[in-house]
């Protein structure tokens, strides 16, 4: 047997007087060095719950949560300590670079994973149109104290500012029947998508048609040269809308040209060519995975990769572009969301409340007595 060498003679004495290298936890607290990263603690005053760190976090151990329906409604962070790898992304990457800090505590053992838990809860802002989820009330009024004057472009922020001084009403989402969006509602606070069609999408020249108003505003200037058409298959519920509507409205002495196309619009080519329109307006279930009722204005270029049930011998797509080869009137389609088209069942209230809602605008326009 070799004898020890000097060196470990050394480390072995030392050990002897002075005790072992280690700290004595967890008999006794211990202390970790500056720089240490330890659990994640979010600051419950700071946090915006924008999400950025659930973006960045490798371990995905941090979870967003949206709650639509509380009231008001509210987003959620969720740090998950037990997937937590203590990188510190959450820290060098937080948009506020105070939402949250990494502590010293390492300690985290239990019996209980459910205990291994920690998180922000704040206000959600949904766009007063759609209803999408924007950000939360407080990430908002950041961006709008970080932008300073910069942010005085923004109605959003401006009507946010607004209701947090109490200048104004607090804006809710109110579901609509429709899905129509026109220039005054970029006074509201919208999402992006809606923002950009209120403010830019009806200015280009792509969709001047905003409202079932502007296309009876049409119609009206129309006259004569106005056409009607309502499709469908009235034995399958509710895919029969734009027969009812056509019956609702003969019933209701409309005084320009109807059509009843039913499932077979193909049928009446040589009547619709016969009158030429200058304004076309088909009207059928459409079936987007919308609210049931829900009414939708639509191009022929929109239904061109339409996919949604189909229930007439001609496509809906391919009747269209017959008609456009023979003349080029201005076509509108104005859809219904159905709730079902199974055979034997009755229309659904919100499809009648639909249909009733557009006769109701049709009288406003004096195109029929109610």
């Amino acid at each position: 047997m070799k004898y020890p060498k000097l060196r470990e003679i050394k480390y072995a004495l030392t050990a002897l007087f002075k005790g072992p290298y280690t700290t004595r936890f967890p008999a006794e607290p211990h202390t970790p060095f500056p720089g240490f990263r330890g659990r994640p603690t979010p600051d419950k005053d700071k946090c915006i719950v924008c999400g950025a760190c659930a973006e960045v976090c490798p371990s995905l151990a941090i979870e967003v949560k949206d709650n639509l329906s509380a009231n008001p409604p509210t987003r959620k962070i969720v740090w998950h300590y037990d997937r937590c790898n203590f990188c510190g992304q959450c820290e060098r990457l937080c948009t506020t670079r105070e939402g949250v800090k990494l502590t010293q505590e390492f300690d985290l053992a239990t019996t209980d994973r459910q205990t291994l838990t920690d998180g922000v809860e704040k206000e959600l802002v949904l766009c007063a149109h759609c209803g999408t989820p924007i950000a939360t009330r407080q990430h908002l009024l950041w961006l709008k104290q970080k932008l300073g004057p910069l942010a005085s472009g923004n109605f959003s922020l401006n009507l946010l500012t607004a209701e947090n001084l109490g200048l104004g009403e607090h804006n809710e989402y109110q579901p609509a029947i429709t899905e129509l969006i026109v220039r005054q509602n970029i006074f509201q606070i919208l999402c992006p998508k809606c923002r950009h069609r209120a403010a830019i999408f009806n200015q280009t020249g792509k969709n001047l048609i905003a409202s079932i108003d502007d296309i009876l505003s049409l119609i009206s200037l129309a006259g004569p040269k106005s056409c009607l058409i309502g499709l469908g298959n009235v034995d399958r519920a509710d895919d029969g809308a734009g027969v009812e509507l056509v019956r609702q409205l003969k019933k209701y002495k409309y005084r320009l040209p109807l059509i009843e196309g039913g499932e077979t619009p193909e049928n009446y080519f040589g009547k619709i060519i016969a009158l030429r329109p200058q304004v076309l307006v088909i009207v059928d279930a459409l079936s987007n995975n919308q609210v049931p009722g829900k009414i939708s204005i639509n191009l022929p270029m929109d239904l061109a990769d339409y996919s949604g049930p189909g229930t007439h011998h001609t496509s809906l797509a391919d009747f269209l572009v017959t008609i456009e080869k023979d003349f080029a009137p201005r076509i509108y389609i104005i859809g219904i969301e159905p709730k079902s088209v199974e055979f034997n069942q009755q229309m659904s209230e919100p499809v009648k409340n639909a249909i009733d809602y557009l006769i109701g605008r049709f009288a406003v326009f004096g195109l029929c007595t109610r």
